[in-house]
């Protein structure tokens, strides 16, 4: 039989559909539903850094793409079906 504190907690973390876990002096969150972890804000905020890079890194190269391809229209013209 659940105490009352133990019921309680079981509710709660059914009613926001979590997995809480110990992580050394964090406590992780999980979602049931998937298992993926919620993030903390400066997991977060290192991802953002990591996304942001990598589509400024993607459109530069994009541009670069853009460019290589109309010195190639000068050069040749366009292509033909």
């Amino acid at each position: 039989m659940l105490s009352p504190f133990s019921y309680r907690r079981e509710i709660s973390r059914l009613s926001l559909q979590l997995h809480l876990s110990v992580e050394g002096k964090l406590i992780g969150f999980y979602r049931l539903d998937t298992g993926e972890k919620l993030l903390i804000p400066d997991e977060l905020a290192g991802n953002l850094r990591q996304e942001t890079q990598a589509r400024e890194q993607a459109e530069e190269r994009a541009a670069e793409l853009e460019a290589q391809l109309a010195r190639y229209r000068e050069q040749f013209g366009e292509l033909q079906d």
